[in-house]
């Protein structure tokens, strides 16, 4: 199973956003789940967590569930942006929610009115080889690049 998820957002939205916005995103995302591990392993950065979406919601813009005034992100947009950006600028990344036998890889896609949009290609995890990088159930797996290198 392999289906798009279309977001109709054009793939050069939010232009002047580099690798280092997009990580903020990311690690912003992880902190308002609380705890979270990064492990590099074999040339890719894995962050990971315990969290466990009840279902796909969290995917749509604009919906989100950190509503609190103590978390970074509420406006349901930051993670899909972060991961659209990394992708933009050619760096391998997926996510992947154990929980529910799912992997999200970014993807381009021709809208017949829209152009180019971003979206997610969203597959079933036991159809994906190459991925075999296993912590915790949610997780953010990217290319390691010499932007990730200069940030440490």
């Amino acid at each position: 199973m392999s289906e798009i998820i279309k977001y109709g957002i054009s793939s050069e939205y939010i232009p002047d956003w580099g690798f280092t916005e997009a990580y903020r995103e990311i690690i912003q995302n992880f902190m308002d789940y609380g705890q979270y591990e990064i492990n590099e392993d074999n040339d890719y950065v894995c962050i990971s967590n315990d969290y466990e979406p009840d279902n796909l919601e969290f995917l749509k813009v604009g919906c989100s569930d950190k509503r609190g005034s103590n978390n970074r992100g509420k406006h349901g947009e930051g993670l899909k942006m972060a991961m659209m950006v990394l992708h933009r600028l050619g760096i391998d990344c997926l996510i992947k929610i154990k929980s529910k036998n799912v992997i999200l890889f970014p993807k381009n896609y021709v809208d017949e009115y829209l152009g180019e949009c971003f979206g997610f290609e969203m597959c079933n995890y036991e159809e994906v080889n190459g991925w075999e990088i296993d912590y915790n159930n949610f997780q953010v797996i990217f290319q390691s690049n010499e932007f990730y290198s200069g940030l440490n």
